[in-house]
């Protein structure tokens, strides 16, 4: 068993990967809401 070998311990990491372009229509329901909560 996993966990027996390990006694339970284990690391995880994360790392950045990449931006990706926000389709169309979410970034305008995004910059409709933002334009909403200043005017």
């Amino acid at each position: 068993d996993l966990r027996t070998i390990t006694s339970g311990r284990a690391t995880s990491t994360m790392e950045f990967s990449h931006y990706a372009e926000t389709p169309k229509n979410i970034a305008d329901e995004v910059i409709a809401e933002v334009k909403g909560r200043t005017a």
